[in-house]
């Protein structure tokens, strides 16, 4: 986890929105973390979404299936649960991201994907959503375990791919689902 926007400035999105500097500076964490990572990304299409919903399968423990890597910021209302690597489970304090690992960050750079679960309810709930989404284009790894040409890493993808549903359910039994 770490410290993304201010009190004040969670109410300034609250109230009209992320500025493109609060924007540029959730980018950038993207970029660091997979930085720690070893990976490079090209420019990149990022997604934002500011959203006061989860999904109704959002609210059950999962893995995101459709990002790379996706940061998280909690502006108001009830936090997101995520299981950190320690096995503990931690909620997501306001003002505070913590950058998800998809499903395809798992199959294209090898990345453990983040287990966790939104609010049961969504009351008075906003958070801001900076991902990238599992379409993008990301250059190899510096360690060159990236899959993301799947077309000469065909096999390493489909193997990554066929370990997902054994991950997941490690996963939910470290949170007793």
């Amino acid at each position: 986890m770490i410290r993304v926007f201010s009190e004040a400035e969670c109410e300034q999105i609250a109230a009209s929105g992320p500025t493109e500097e609060q924007l540029t500076r959730c980018k950038n964490i993207v970029r660091d973390f997979l930085a720690t990572k070893g990976v490079e990304v090209n420019p990149i299409c990022f997604q934002v979404i500011v959203t006061t919903t989860s999904t109704k399968g959002a609210k059950e423990w999962h893995h995101d299936d459709v990002t790379i890597v996706n940061l998280v910021t909690r502006i108001r209302g009830e936090g997101t649960s995520i299981l950190m690597e320690d096995g503990g489970v931690c909620v997501l304090p306001i003002g505070y991201g913590c950058v998800f690992v998809g499903d395809q960050g798992y199959t294209m750079l090898g990345l453990k994907p983040t287990l966790h679960r939104g609010p049961p309810v969504d009351i008075d709930r906003c958070l801001v959503k900076v991902a990238i989404p599992a379409k993008a284009v990301i250059t190899d790894c510096l360690s060159g375990l990236s899959v993301c040409d799947t077309r000469t890493n065909v096999d390493l993808y489909k193997e990554r791919c066929s370990q997902l549903p054994g991950l997941l359910e490690a996963d939910l039994g470290m949170v007793g689902v």
